[in-house]
């Protein structure tokens, strides 16, 4: 079927720009950087199944954090109303004309804050000479694993960061005003959610609409992966113990 541009006279065309990324052809860091600059949509997607089959109370204020910082990014970009650099694929795919801040740098470096605080300063392991597992003395006598975590989220900040620039997307100006206020946020977020929602956790998750949704609060549990897999493990045997009790008798 042969495609007739006459019935496509009138009408303007542009992409969703989310989940849209434009880079030079053959440019294959180009391409590498086009994937990293999709990070966005991978995180939220990630992060939306996480609150969806573990209805921690903990992932569902890290989701509010990332929704008000959107909402801060437009504001800011409808305020200062700073044009995006020029170039070609911005002329023909339209994109939003805003781009102070960028809202990917501001995405990427509120979830790389935010969670880098979190990983390095909530997440314990088991005690020195804990029975609960064989590798509690190894974990709890080194912190490689949340430097390593650490790091790797800022390099992936840095990347995503500078595919903004390289891909003409945004000015360095506007890719650090994004970092800057990322970082800014994160770590503001971070500080009232430990200190002034954390508290309340125990009395939001017994409220009738969140326990219809089943949404629970393991904030004081150390290590919720060692836990769960003793509470699985534990009721797993029970179970086995009882139906070779029932087949016996």
């Amino acid at each position: 079927m042969e495609c007739d541009a006459s019935q496509l006279s009138g009408q303007s065309w542009r992409p969703l720009s989310l989940a849209y990324v434009s880079y030079p052809d053959k440019d294959r860091v180009g391409l590498l950087l086009a994937w990293f600059s999709l990070s966005p949509v991978i995180i939220l997607s990630g992060v939306a199944t996480l609150l969806i089959f573990r209805r921690e109370l903990q992932i569902a204020v890290f989701t509010l954090g990332f929704l008000i910082n959107e909402l801060l990014n437009q504001v800011l970009k409808r305020a200062i109303k700073q044009p995006r650099p020029c170039s070609l694929h911005e002329m023909q795919y339209q994109h939003s004309v805003n781009g102070m801040p960028s809202s990917h740098a501001q995405f990427i470096w509120y979830f790389a804050t935010y969670l880098a605080l979190f990983v390095t300063l909530r997440i314990t392991h088991h005690q020195a000479g804990s029975s609960c597992s064989p590798l509690g003395k190894v974990w709890s006598s080194v912190v490689w694993w949340k430097l390593t975590v650490s790091i790797l989220l800022v390099l992936t900040a840095i990347i995503v960061s500078y595919s903004r620039v390289y891909l003409l997307y945004h000015t360095w100006a506007q890719v650090l005003a994004g970092g800057l206020i990322g970082v800014l946020f994160g770590g503001v977020w971070y500080v009232l959610t430990m200190q002034y929602v954390v508290p309340w956790y125990p009395y939001l998750v017994s409220l009738p609409l969140l326990e219809t949704l089943m949404i629970r609060d393991s904030s004081l549990i150390p290590n919720v992966l060692w836990f769960e897999y003793r509470q699985a493990r534990a009721e797993t045997q029970a179970r086995f113990r009882k139906l070779t009790t029932t087949k016996t008798s």
